[in-house]
């Protein structure tokens, strides 16, 4: 039986990929699982505006990727009189400032640990598809 999968199987084949596997494995497996769709005309034109959606939409995010990486990410810091810190900027605290400019499908953001000084750090923001960017964090007091 010919199947689209849905997602990578190891042994079987990538995500997207037109495959033939046995009637059994398909619907004992793959269908109940929603890894796999059976081939037929109408669900292999369904499968390509998925498709063409999808790419559509890493596009979009790897547009925005570029966009943040342009420009450093400016937040405060809370500071005393003679230059103390008091406050520290956090991974969640990098995610929303990113969603109120408006950055779609933030899955996750990397910092390698809380930011407590001023200056210049980096952080990676991952969006959804496996799009990534390099983003620099710049703290004020």
């Amino acid at each position: 039986m010919k199947v689209v999968l849905l997602q990578d199987i190891k042994g079987v084949g990538k995500k997207n990929a037109l495959v033939n596997v046995s009637d059994g494995y398909a619907s004992n497996f793959l269908f109940p699982k929603k890894l796999g769709i059976p081939a037929t005309p109408g669900e292999l034109a369904k499968h390509a505006a998925r498709v063409k959606d999808e790419a559509a939409g890493i596009t979009r995010l790897e547009a925005e990727a570029k966009k943040i990486m342009k420009e450093p990410l400016v937040m405060l810091l809370k500071t005393g009189k003679h230059g103390e810190v008091f406050d520290s900027i956090t991974k969640d605290d990098i995610a929303k400032a990113l969603g109120e400019q408006g950055c779609p499908e933030i899955r996750r953001v990397d910092l390698e640990h809380p930011i407590r000084t001023i200056g210049d750090h980096a952080a990676i923001v991952h969006f959804a598809h496996g799009v990534e960017a390099n983003l620099t964090v710049r703290t004020t007091g």
